[in-house]
């Protein structure tokens, strides 16, 4: 089983970022497969210097989905939030002609644990992996990030701990 195993982290704490696009079929079928390969194209571009920024373990792509290892919850988080930033601001930025070069997230989901196994193909294995990947391919929309249940506690403990302490 080893031998299958690209990166091992079942015995750590890692964060997961699963993003997904959408308007797939439409724009296909409008503008033809080469028009929806640059919309990913320039997606990974604007993209890929955040998940740098925030030390991404690991970066793989399934068609038009990022799905990122993260080494904790608040540069998952951070980057997820950075994502939807850059790409809002460069779909303003197009003049009315070049709209149907939007990139359209349809949305970012964030999960972390312990238990995930990337294999040689890329495939990711855990539960933080399949949950992430859950919310942020069928259950997102509109652009939106989600977080599993322990992501959001994380983040909120996190953030605790940097809140006044009460001098009553």
């Amino acid at each position: 089983v080893e031998s299958l195993i690209h990166s091992n982290y079942s015995d750590r704490e890692v964060a997961v970022l699963v993003s997904d696009l959408s308007g797939f079929t439409s724009t296909t079928r409008k503008y033809g497969i080469v028009h929806f390969a640059s919309i990913i194209v320039r997606m990974r571009q604007l993209v890929l210097p955040i998940f740098s920024k925030f030390n991404a373990l690991n970066i793989t792509t399934e068609a038009d989905n990022f799905i990122t290892i993260f080494p904790d919850t608040i540069s998952a988080v951070s980057a997820a939030l950075e994502m939807q930033q850059i790409l809002f601001k460069y779909n303003a930025s197009l003049s009315d002609e070049r709209q149907h070069f939007k990139v359209r997230l349809n949305g970012i989901g964030v999960g972390c644990g312990t238990g995930v196994l990337l294999d040689n193909e890329g495939k990711l294995h855990g539960e933080p992996a399949n949950e992430a990947y859950h919310i942020g391919e069928d259950v997102c929309e509109g652009g939106i990030v989600l977080l599993t249940k322990q992501a959001a506690d994380e983040i909120q403990a996190e953030g605790s701990r940097y809140a006044p302490k009460s001098t009553n």
